[in-house]
């Protein structure tokens, strides 16, 4: 029996062996030894960690976050990287037709640790082919999905028949290989807009949604050539129901009224009666300090209205984006359906080690809300290493196991400074920790 057993483990053994490197290099083999990062709730009363993942304090290079998990449970942190970043002026956009610009991927097994920095789609080496600004999608198969404005951007006012392209990249093992870049635009798509004589269109960076019917969805922001500087006039919902092979516009809005000066609109959530949650932030121009209000809207369907929402409990939030996602929770004995949001709250008070208090402009914060995204409470806003840090776009996603991750541009200073330099950082929080034990998570 002992000489049976033996030969059968040396049969096991030639037989991965036999498979080569790439079965100890699989999903399947990393799986189950690297990709343990998952905690039980109570593991999660005191998780709040933060980590670096690429910047430095000489040069903005690195903007436009997101944060997406896969379901082999690679977590991937997509930004923008411009080759030859210009500071201290024009740094709102990447993609303009004259500056180079390429999408990076980090790739982290613990949820933690960001060693491995990848290409994402071909690199670029002129600026018509640059690519910025990216969404990233997780389609029902689990490829990896990254839509980014491409070439003239929101740039170059002259050339009146320029159409922006939008660019695709796939991956099918997690980030570690991409397709060359491909446009998604035609005339056709795009018919609605062009015929409005919109031909100029923006990617709006962090996760596009998927549906529960397998929809990718997302949203884009437009304007017309002859329309001056990033100044968008209206956002459109732009989707796929066939995993990234064509997409369509769907319903939009105008940058008027309640939305009035408004940009980066962007979809939060599929709520439980199917409408779409959209919020859409101030355009504060150049000025990554300013803050005002967010516009909230509902649309009914991927191709009917959207109209506006009244929300409450929420502070001002500077020009960047906001971020959110489906969370399930508990509260005073209650089980809640709820989302969870990234954003960011004005002139925060910071002690300093010195015990004087400092004011932190437009600093990270999260808040919950218990009914579908009409009110909202705020959990924390003391946020940074140490916590006097501002932030400008920035993405979040709550994991399998219900903790809640963040990937953010992180200025330097109290406020962002003039040359406005970013880090890109990872956090990862517990519900629990986060909200001092007044909400603990459930499950999704």
């Amino acid at each position: 029996m002992f000489r049976k057993y033996i030969a059968f483990l040396i049969f096991i053994a030639f037989a991965i062996l036999g498979c080569g490197t790439d079965y100890m290099l699989s999903s399947f083999y990393l799986r189950n030894n690297d990709l343990k990062w998952m905690l039980s709730p109570s593991q999660q009363t005191n998780l709040d960690y933060y980590t670096h993942i690429v910047g430095n304090s000489k040069i903005n290079e690195y903007n436009s976050p997101v944060i997406i998990a896969t379901p082999d449970n690679y977590i991937l942190s997509i930004y923008e990287y411009r080759n030859d970043p210009q500071s201290p002026v024009d740094n709102i956009i990447g993609v303009n037709g004259t500056k180079r610009v390429n999408i990076k991927v980090a790739i982290s097994k613990d949820a933690k640790t960001f060693n491995t920095k990848l290409d994402v789609g071909n690199v670029s080496y002129i600026s018509s082919e640059s690519h910025g600004s990216p969404i990233g999608f997780i389609d029902k198969n689990g490829n990896v999905i990254v839509l980014a404005v491409e070439g003239i951007g929101f740039g170059a006012q002259s050339d009146a028949d320029a159409i922006t392209p939008i660019g695709m990249s796939i991956s099918t093992n997690d980030g570690y290989k991409w397709t060359d870049w491909t446009n998604v635009v035609n005339t056709n798509t795009f018919k609605s807009l062009l015929d409005k004589n919109y031909n100029r269109f923006y990617t709006t960076s962090g996760k596009g949604i998927t549906l529960r019917n397998g929809t990718l969805v997302c949203m884009i922001d437009y304007k017309k050539h002859t329309t001056s500087g990033y100044n968008p006039e209206g956002a459109a919902i732009l989707y796929s129901k066939n995993d990234g092979k064509d997409w369509q516009i769907g319903a939009t809005m105008e940058y008027t009224g309640a939305a009035s000066g408004k940009r980066f609109a962007k979809i939060i959530a599929e709520r439980s009666d199917g409408k779409l949650l959209i919020a859409a932030v101030g355009n504060t121009g150049n000025n990554y300090n300013d803050n005002s209000g967010i516009y909230w809207g509902l649309a009914t369907s991927l191709e009917g209205t959207i109209s506006d929402l009244d929300v409450t409990g929420l502070p001002n939030n500077s020009g960047g984006n906001v971020s959110g996602d489906k969370i399930t929770f508990s509260k005073d004995g209650r089980l809640i359906n709820g989302l969870i949001l990234v954003h960011s709250t004005p002139n925060r008070e910071y002690k300093n080690p010195n015990g004087a208090i400092q004011i932190v402009e437009n600093a990270m914060a999260i808040s919950i809300s218990e009914d579908e995204g009409s009110t909202w409470t705020l959990l924390k806003d003391t946020f940074g290493s140490p916590a006097n840090k501002t932030t400008f776009k920035q993405d979040l996603k709550v994991l399998k196991d219900g903790s809640i991750m963040i990937c953010s541009e992180e200025g330097n200073e109290l406020a962002i400074t003039q040359y406005r330099l970013f880090n890109i950082v990872f956090r990862r929080i517990g519900l629990s920790a986060v909200s001092d034990g007044e909400y603990s998570y459930e499950g999704l």
